[in-house]
């Protein structure tokens, strides 16, 4: 969903909800009007779908591109890469400076990071003489990338109409799962896919990361006087997802920017021995 007046007006209120994240927040304001910016730049020619297989590779849990393989701008992404990188020195000026200079002074590739990220691989590993902040450049990276994962999935995304997607991953990109909602009256969970946006419908009763399905093995925990969140667990496989109840919340919820709002249910849910993978584990060699 790339409506970014309905985006800003969300982090407006989030900052009058939760004050503590109003810095943090004001930042992600900033990467979405840049993003917005750098999408309008973009004239990304469609991915081509085999519609012969379609049904065959939903059935079987098979995204509709391989996300390793999508054209960049090489140029473009390592203009967006070093605008971003500008925005995120003022929470992290020593960092950021960092990457920016070895950008600048062509000691890393934005092309080949973002080539390692979708390959879920790590980039800086054989770069650690250059001390850059790992967790800050995956962030960079990812953000980066997101303008052509987002075009790419809003693109394909009719391709799924009237097939029924039952896995975890979403079935655009085959990214994993960042954060829930329970929406309607049924309550029925949609989940969001951390590396394109796309949303989807998922079972309630099962764990999206390793598909656990066994009740005893699933749990749950609230904050008290906070309605309307929670924090799913996986006692199978330890990882863990938020989840927004939109039935109990009266606003708007757009789940990117709650994400972010609610990172205290993260540590929380780390605390507890539990972990939030970065990527979806399944098998990309056969795309």
């Amino acid at each position: 969903m790339r409506n970014l007046k309905k985006k800003l007006d969300c982090i407006k209120q989030a900052q009058i909800d939760m004050p503590v994240y109003h810095d943090l927040l004001g930042l992600y304001r900033k990467l979405l009007v840049e993003k917005d910016k750098f999408e309008k730049t973009l004239t990304l020619k469609p991915i081509e779908v085999d519609t012969n297989f379609l049904e065959k590779k939903i059935k079987e849990g098979f995204p509709l591109f391989d996300r390793r393989k999508i054209p960049l701008d090489t140029g473009k992404l390592k203009e967006h890469f070093l605008k971003l990188t500008s925005l995120v020195k003022i929470r992290n000026e020593e960092g950021g400076k960092k990457i920016e200079a070895a950008i600048k002074e062509d000691k890393i590739s934005i092309e080949e990071a973002g080539r390692s990220f979708l390959n879920e691989k790590d980039y800086l590993e054989e770069k650690e003489a250059l001390k850059l902040d790992a967790e800050l450049f995956l962030f960079l990276t990812g953000n980066a990338l997101l303008p052509f994962l987002e075009i790419y999935s809003e693109q394909l995304e009719h391709h799924l109409k009237g097939f029924q997607w039952n896995w975890g991953h979403c079935p655009i990109c085959g990214g994993r799962a960042k954060i829930a909602e329970l929406r309607g009256e049924e309550g029925r969970r949609f989940l969001l896919c951390s590396l394109c946006n796309h949303e989807w419908q998922f079972s309630r009763i099962r764990c999206p990361f390793c598909n656990n399905g066994n009740q005893e093995k699933l749990s749950y925990f609230t904050i008290d006087g906070k309605e309307g969140f929670r924090v799913d667990l996986c006692m199978e496989c330890k990882d863990y997802i938020k989840t927004l109840d939109s039935r109990k919340l009266n606003r708007d919820i757009i789940l990117e920017i709650d994400d972010i709002a609610t990172l205290h249910l993260d540590i929380l849910a780390q605390k507890e021995g539990f972990k939030k993978s970065g990527f979806a584990e399944i098998n990309l060699g056969e795309l």
